[in-house]
């Protein structure tokens, strides 16, 4: 038998390109539209070999009752109901055979389940892959990033529900600003590549990367290295620090410090927040970077050097926490992180919390192209200048000047974040003024202070 024929017919484009969608996320068909029952009718007296009828019912002319009716005249073939109306509502549809209903809005399992029902005793044929791994075999890649490098050689898959993924693309596919929409349209923002297509994937991007480091806005820029960082964290979280993850995490310590050359005024900075794509995580290392560098230009101490150090902090210093207990510790606990604190932390994860400066240190440390200096900022992240911070319980006078500056920044970014940008800087500078009033402490804070309300 060749591909099923399938008929599409609502009055909205749009909800036929999402019922396209999701037939194609169980196998191969040739598709149909109409906008009317009417028009309906004609397309199926035209091709008398459609094999399912899928159907809403508020149309016109011709809605989904008339339809069935009188396609009934004619052909036995499926018809589906795909609407909030309900066959119990209409009982004279309940005399024809062959009909079956799917409920708005559409929920792909109930779907599936449905669709292979009708068409039997069709053979469905072409159907996509439909995999038994278990969801932890396989790797998130964020459709933004796909539509950024357009083009990935490795299979991906979509999630249909727990433990179980369907591959919807083969390598080569292109994702187009269609594609992309069609997944938007139906909510879905996620897909999967399997972790045995890792390094081809990794490859895939690495390219993309070298060949477009030097062209993007700003925007754009962001864009691409806020992704970045979140694809490599969830490897990182999964399998570790790999030598691809290494290089893919230099690339974006690059991509942080040309956004750290842009305009360093917290207004901006904040703007672009508003405006940011990819997760808190990722904003948060951003951010940190840009405004470290920014407070160290207004103190004139900025150089090549002290950028790639702040840069090269800011994606390492919370590498090490897994990115739910990230969300637990800088989200949900901000402003009462000290190490007496966060009793809602489990043992384990308290354990991993006071230690993850450490952790993450001598990480950098153990890295080939991290620069010195960078070990002590990590360290220091979380010491506060009097001496109520961890892990050493560091007051000002013990703590440089760079990780002064860093501090600070770090503390910043967070609140910005959780303001989504709306953070009146004069509160927070009142607000925070009696903490940082020492050493190397005031004079960062006095450089925040001489910048733009950040709203």
């Amino acid at each position: 038998m060749g591909i099923n024929k399938i008929l599409i017919v609502d009055d909205i484009e749009a909800v036929r390109e999402i019922s396209i969608f999701f037939f194609e996320t169980i196998g191969r068909f040739e598709f149909l539209e109409a906008s009317s029952g009417e028009e309906a009718l004609k397309i199926l007296k035209q091709h008398p070999d459609i094999s399912l009828t899928f159907c809403d019912f508020n149309m016109s002319p011709g809605n989904g009752q008339f339809v069935l009716t009188e396609m009934r005249k004619f052909t036995d073939s499926p018809y589906v109901l795909f609407s909030t109306e309900n066959f119990k509502d209409h009982p004279e549809m309940l005399k024809y055979k062959n009909i079956y209903h799917v409920e708005k809005p559409l929920h792909i399992e109930k779907f599936t389940e449905i669709i292979k029902n009708a068409l039997n005793p069709y053979e469905l044929e072409g159907s996509h892959e439909d995999t038994t791994d278990q969801i932890n075999d396989y790797l998130p890649v964020h459709l933004s990033l796909l539509s950024t490098i357009e083009t990935v050689n490795c299979p991906l898959y979509i999630s249909l529900g727990e433990n179980k993924l369907v591959k919807t693309h083969h390598a080569g596919t292109s994702f187009d600003d269609h594609l992309i929409n069609k997944y938007l349209n139906q909510k879905v923002s996620v897909l999967y590549i399997k972790k045995i297509d890792f390094y081809l994937f990794t490859n895939n991007f690495d390219k993309f990367m070298t060949q477009n480091l030097g062209k993007e806005s700003s925007a754009l820029l962001q864009t691409i290295v806020s992704h970045s960082l979140d694809m490599t964290k969830s490897i990182q979280d999964d399998i570790g620090l790999t030598p691809e993850i290494e290089k893919i995490t230099a690339q974006n310590i690059d991509l942080v410090l040309k956004l750290c050359d842009s305009d360093d005024s917290l207004k901006i900075i904040s703007s672009q927040l508003k405006k940011a794509e990819g997760s808190l995580y990722s904003q948060h290392c951003i951010l940190t970077a840009i405004i470290s560098t920014s407070i160290g230009k207004k103190l004139n101490w900025v150089s090549d050097q002290t950028s790639i150090k702040w840069a090269f902090a800011s994606i390492i210093h919370d590498s090490i926490l897994p990115l739910s207990l990230w969300k637990k510790i800088e989200l949900e606990n901000a402003h009462d992180n000290s190490s007496e604190k966060l009793n809602n932390l489990s043992p384990a994860e308290s354990k991993l919390f006071h230690n993850h400066s450490t952790m993450a240190a001598e990480l950098s440390r153990k890295w080939k192209t991290c620069p010195v200096d960078v070990e002590t900022i990590i360290l220091h992240h979380h010491e506060l200048p009097d001496g109520h911070g961890f892990p050493g319980k560091l007051n000002a006078q013990r703590i440089n000047p760079m990780s002064a500056i860093f501090i600070v920044a770090h503390h910043l970014a967070t609140d910005l974040i959780l303001k989504h940008g709306e953070l009146n800087l004069q509160v927070w500078l009142q607000e925070h003024k009696n903490l940082y009033q020492t050493g190397d402490f005031k004079k960062a804070f006095g450089a925040i202070n001489s910048g733009e309300k950040a709203t």
